[in-house]
């Protein structure tokens, strides 16, 4: 067996806990059984390699780590961060005290079903568990309460004169009655303050061992949210942390459930200090009652996107469905993360049902809204989701996706509560890698609260052979806001659903043909004609495409069903025609 130890040295009074260090390299393999070298650190597993990289082979990167950890640490400078690699795509590279310490490549991440950030933050929370180094204590803002120290502040972000996402509003618990008890004032609105981490007691208890997802089709993706939530509640850890951990083969067919065991380590925004644990728990896709979306949240003010701050906010009520559709450009000159969450400002646990219809954040605003509405019809057909759990005054996020200057973040999603509480929705922009504050956000006046109707627009049509052409004008209409006096033009992320009876009045075959019309501006769509999907590519303003064609027997009548959403980034109304003729 090949054993290579790298060092081992005492230590009188070193920065880290342990007391002394010992690095070795070990044999390993891939989750494919691909061979691969292991570095451990003190008895524990820490990074692991398969490909080569600069000219050397895994052991020899992992040799020269390990001297240059050991001699970091024996002179007490063991700072560890990340850093992405300018000079390569979808790299990362683990600095030690200013220097390369290892690099984690696309190749590399693949081999490990990661991409190159996961893999890099993952190798240095490793590390710091290792050598027990933690990330240092964030002291708390002069004015706050004593009860709130061990709550991670977020800094005041740079921004014109009150704007950004700051600390916590400023102002005095509320004091008096019990049922007052934890409450701040925010935003007008009485918020319930959640528990500092740490407050309570840790560990499992009375957390859930079981992750509840749904749908035909659950994949990993939806699965995976469950999960990293159920860990995050279980560990209190913040919901922004990111969460690792093996997904090999985790599929679950409805009706049925799988038990699993999976080992996972977690990370802090900006780098800091990470935790570990396993967990044995069950995974179970299970047949819900879901109530009928009532409400359409649209976050698109303002689109363009110039420093952190509160973009939207509303509230989903018990027993209530609705749909989230939001669309921002980062247009600060540095990243962003765009962040959805819900805020349980209630006493008790809620459980939210979501229905996830994302993409990552694209420079061409058209792609991003056609990709995440592609991935949002696929989830709400199968009735793909998961199920949130969120303790009393905790928070989920739902959306935490890193906008890099000129990027467009767009999705659409479908919540439905499954409890009687109310929650808080929020949408924001936040500088990449802060911590988001556990409170909810005071708005100063700036951020959207229009709340539209039910998502669905419906009509009943007739076409009869010999007619003039019969225009369907997709995001025509203007639903009012049930919350402020906007109206919400294009009817973006709306369903709009067309019964269709086509008559052929002829003595002789005829063919009917669907068309999509540019009338507004550019845009691309996509349809579900008769159950069957057809996407489109861009379409330029005035011109059109052809969806279908429909022949008819002599005196033949058929139902034409047409389903569709106008999406983020395109121009709308535009036109759905049927005609007798190909082309105009």
């Amino acid at each position: 067996m090949l054993l290579l130890p790298a060092l081992c040295a005492l230590l009188s009074a070193p920065l880290a806990a342990q007391d002394s260090i010992r690095i070795e390299t070990r044999p390993s393999a891939t989750p494919n059984g691909k061979p691969a070298i292991a570095l451990v650190v003190n008895g524990e597993t820490v990074v692991r390699l398969t490909k080569n990289q600069r000219n050397r082979t895994p052991l020899r990167n992992l040799s020269l780590a390990s001297v240059q950890l050991s001699s970091a640490y024996r002179h007490g400078r063991t700072s560890l961060n990340i850093e992405e690699d300018e000079s390569a795509e979808r790299q990362w590279k683990l600095m030690l005290d200013g220097e390369l310490l290892l690099l984690a490549t696309d190749m590399e991440g693949k081999a490990w079903g990661a991409d190159p950030e996961e893999l890099c933050l993952s190798w240095m929370n490793n590390i710091n568990l290792a050598l027990g180094v933690s990330a240092p204590a964030v002291q708390p803002q002069s004015g706050q309460s004593s009860q709130s120290n061990s709550t991670p502040v977020m800094p005041a972000t740079e921004g014109p004169a009150g704007g950004g996402i700051a600390a916590r509003p400023q102002g005095s618990r509320a004091e008096g009655a019990s049922d007052n008890a934890g409450l701040i004032k925010s935003g007008g609105h009485r918020v319930f303050d959640p528990p500092a981490p740490g407050s309570v007691a840790s560990g499992h208890q009375g957390a859930a061992d079981r992750v509840v997802v749904t749908g035909d089709s659950a994949a990993l993706p939806v699965i995976r949210e469950g999960i990293d939530n159920l860990i995050r509640n279980r560990h209190q850890l913040t919901p922004d942390s990111r969460i690792l951990w093996n997904t090999d083969g985790l599929r679950v067919a409805p009706g049925r459930e799988k038990q699993l065991k999976l080992d996972w380590i977690s990370s802090q925004p900006g780098g800091g200090g990470g935790s570990k644990g396993s967990e044995q728990l069950t995974v179970e896709n299970r047949r819900l009652h879901l109530p009928r979306e009532n409400l359409t949240w649209f976050s698109n003010r303002p689109e363009r996107v110039s420093r952190a701050q509160l973009l939207y906010f509303s509230k989903l009520n018990g027993q209530q469905a609705g749909r989230l559709v939001f669309h921002h450009q980062n247009q600060s000159g540095s990243d962003l993360d765009l962040v959805c969450r819900l805020l349980n400002t209630g006493g008790s646990a809620a459980s939210v049902h979501v229905i996830p219809g994302l993409a990552e954040p694209d420079v061409n605003t058209f792609y991003v809204g056609y990709r995440s509405a592609e991935n949002y019809w696929t989830n709400l057909n199968a009735g793909n989701g998961y199920v949130l759990e969120i303790p009393a005054g905790g928070q989920a996020f739902i959306v935490n996706q890193r906008m890099r200057h000129g990027m467009t973040a767009s999705g659409y999603m479908t919540l439905s509560s499954l409890g009687g509480g109310e929650l808080r929705l929020e949408v924001m922009s936040v500088n990449h890698g802060s911590p988001v504050p556990p409170w909810a956000l005071e708005s100063k006046g700036e951020a959207s609260y229009c709340v539209f109707g039910e998502p669905f627009v419906n009509a009943d049509i007739k076409y009869n052979t010999g007619d003039n052409w019969l225009y369907m004008r997709l995001g025509s209409q203007l639903p009012a806001s049930l919350s402020d006096s906007s109206v919400l033009q294009g009817c973006y992320g709306m369903t709009h659903s067309y019964n269709v009876e086509l008559k052929n009045l002829h003595n002789y075959p005829a063919l009917v043909f669907v068309v999509l019309r540019a009338s507004a501006g550019e845009v691309k769509g996509q349809f579900f004609i008769d159950d069957e999907y057809v996407g489109t590519s861009l379409v330029a303003s005035g011109e059109e495409q052809l969806l279908k064609d429909i022949p008819l027997r002599p005196g033949e009548t058929k139902l034409l069903r047409i389903r569709a959403i106008p999406l983020n980034g395109g121009f709308y109304p535009a036109s759905i025609i049927i005609r007798e003729q190909r082309y105009p």
